[in-house]
């Protein structure tokens, strides 16, 4: 027969009891509690919660948007992965489903991962595959001025790309500007003078013929010293620039025409032998010539020639620069835009003329400029060789290096000007 238990024993065991338990919650915590306390480990964790987040909330987008094929089956959320920005997501989307069907729901579905935006992309390999970048910070915005990688360089060539500036994945951008060409557009003071200036820098580094037309003069104005004609507002003297580019054009493709063999194009070894380097039409503001100022056949030739150096120099070396602040169809209109193998959009009034400066649909895939913020100078999409819009800082060259550079380089102007020969 069991004794009668005392409340002092009672208590002795409730005390072990809840000593018990506090042992394995502290276990419990403790176990949580260091692997967090490292910095990777902690965002490794972080970063794997935020992810099955994210696929919850697609899943959910998916089914409330109606994304079911005549099966009744949702596109399979393969993989989610964390980014700089967000969550990278990978789709196998199955039989009736689409890339396209998904781009017309690209603004619900922004909604239902609840991020900034979300950026569409088809696996040009295998049409089923679907990659989702989900943006939910700008690392870009309110960051510092980007350095010029390339500033201590004495001497640059064109051949080799050039530091353009950072993308948001904190990386250096280079771009090869041979055989392609700059359009860069975007409203007042969002980044286009300081990739205009950009350029115009490195290429004052190297042994290149500068040809600059600039409406308002205080642009490009400092470099008039180094180029080899400049022009501002009179209508005349910008299409007299042209007409020069034009017939440099005509006198390399003539010479190339008479070297033996098959020369389709400019390269290195023909520059070096023939004094050919490549050369730098920079227009800054082209819908002063060609919409603004002058009769109406000056602003027609106007635009009808830069069409045509910019179509045919590429063959010869030329590096045509051109920016504009009206980013519009009646301005840069597609037989123009389509020529230059590298576009910058900056912040834009809408996502029409995003469209106009990076290609038609592109803003419904979730590259539009016209979501850059205001407050964010130097900041574009820029769409290069890749075949996809990065975003990008634009590097920031100082007043006072840009007054020194155009003083300093030009010993390297050509001592004659090649269109005059």
């Amino acid at each position: 027969m069991s004794q009668p238990t005392t409340w002092r024993g009672r208590l002795g065991r409730t005390a072990r009891s809840y000593w018990r338990e506090a042992a394995v919650i502290g276990g419990l915590v403790l176990t949580l509690a260091l692997p967090l306390a490292v910095p990777y480990t902690r965002r490794y964790v972080l970063g794997w919660l935020r992810c099955g987040r994210t696929r919850r909330l697609i899943r959910a987008g998916l089914a409330a948007t109606k994304m079911f094929n005549t099966a009744g089956q949702l596109p399979r959320v393969w993989t989610v992965r964390s980014t700089v920005v967000g969550e990278r997501v990978e789709l196998r989307t199955r039989a009736g489903q689409s890339a396209e069907l998904l781009q017309l729901r690209m603004e619900e579905l922004r909604a239902a991962v609840k991020a900034r935006t979300v950026r569409i992309e088809r696996d040009p390999h295998a049409s089923n595959r679907i990659t989702v970048e989900v943006v939910r910070r700008d690392p870009l915005a309110g960051t510092a001025r980007v350095a010029w990688l390339d500033q201590d360089r004495p001497t640059l060539s064109l051949w080799d790309p050039i530091h353009i500036g950072t993308t948001e994945l904190g990386e250096a951008l280079r771009l090869p500007l041979v055989d392609r060409g700059v359009l860069a557009g975007g409203l007042m003071n969002s980044g286009k003078s300081s990739l205009l200036n950009l350029i115009v820098s490195t290429a004052a580094k190297s042994p290149a013929e500068l040809y600059l037309i600039d409406p308002q003069g205080v642009q490009l104005g400092p470099w008039r010293r180094r180029a080899t004609m400049y022009a501002q507002q009179d209508p005349g003297e910008a299409l007299a620039v042209l007409e020069a580019v034009q017939a440099e054009i005509d006198r390399r493709l003539a010479l190339m025409e008479s070297l033996p063999g098959v020369v389709r194009k400019v390269t290195p070894a023909i520059a070096a032998e023939h004094g050919l380097h490549p050369f730098v039409l920079a227009i800054d503001e082209l819908a002063y010539h060609t919409a603004t100022v002058g009769s109406g056949g000056q602003r027609d030739r106007f635009a009808s020639t830069a069409r045509d150096v910019v179509s045919r120099g590429r063959a010869a070396g030329l590096i045509p620069v051109i920016a504009t602040q009206r980013p519009t169809q009646d301005v840069v209109p597609r037989s123009l835009s389509d020529l230059f193998g590298i576009r910058c959009a900056f912040k834009t009034a809408n996502a029409s003329n995003s469209d106009v400066m990076l290609g038609e649909g592109l803003a419904a895939r979730g590259y539009n400029a016209s979501e850059i913020d205001q407050d964010a100078p130097g900041v574009g999409l820029i769409l290069g060789p890749s075949g996809r819009p990065e975003r990008v800082k634009v590097a920031w060259i100082s007043d006072e290096l840009i007054a020194d550079l155009s003083l300093t380089t030009i010993p390297l102007k050509p001592r004659r000007s090649v269109a005059a020969a």
